[in-house]
C-alpha cells in the first residue's frame, strides 16, 4: 500500500487529474440526483459509482471529437495542432459541460428525470456520432485528393 502511496503522490498530476475529472463530477451527480442513495453506499462502491458514470460519457466524448480533431489535423499539414493531451482533455470538458446540465437542471427542476435528459440530448448525440463517423470513414478520401 506504501508503493501505490508513494507512486500516486509521485505522479500528481495524473491522479488529481483522475480525481477532478472522474470521480468529482460522478460523485456529484449522484449527490444531487438521490441523496439517500448517497449517504448509504459504501466507500467502494460509491468510488466505482463515481468513475463510471463520467466514463461512460467520456467515451462517447472521446468517439464524437477524434473524428473532428483528425480531420482538423489532416488539413493542417505544416503542424499538429492536437497534441495528445489535448485530444484527452476535450472529451474530459465536455463531459463536465454535460454533467453540470444534469446537475443544474436536477436542481433547478426537481421533477426531471433522465429520461428527460435522453429524450432532448440523446438524439443530437446519435446524429453528431453517426455524421462524424460518415465524414471521417467516407468523406475525408475524397477531400484529400
Amino acid at each position: 500500500m506504501d508503493e501505490l502511496i508513494k507512486y500516486m503522490i509521485s505522479k500528481i498530476g495524473y491522479t488529481l487529474t483522475a480525481i477532478i475529472g472522474g470521480a468529482l463530477p460522478g460523485s456529484l451527480l449522484i449527490f444531487v440526483w438521490n441523496r439517500k442513495l448517497y449517504m448509504e453506499l459504501d466507500l467502494l462502491k460509491l468510488i466505482i459509482l463515481s468513475f463510471a458514470i463520467p466514463g461512460i460519457l467520456y467515451v462517447c466524448n472521446i468517439f464524437v471529437c477524434l473524428p473532428i480533431m483528425s480531420l482538423y489535423n489532416e488539413f493542417k499539414h505544416d503542424t499538429e495542432i492536437f497534441s495528445v493531451e489535448f485530444i484527452f482533455i476535450i472529451p474530459a470538458i465536455l463531459t463536465w459541460i454535460e454533467i453540470g446540465y444534469l446537475v443544474m437542471s436536477k436542481i433547478l427542476l426537481p421533477e426531471y428525470t433522465i429520461r428527460d435528459f435522453v429524450a432532448k440530448w440523446g438524439i443530437i448525440g446519435i446524429y453528431f456520432v453517426i455524421s462524424g463517423g460518415i465524414l471521417d470513414v467516407f468523406l475525408l478520401p475524397i477531400l484529400k485528393k
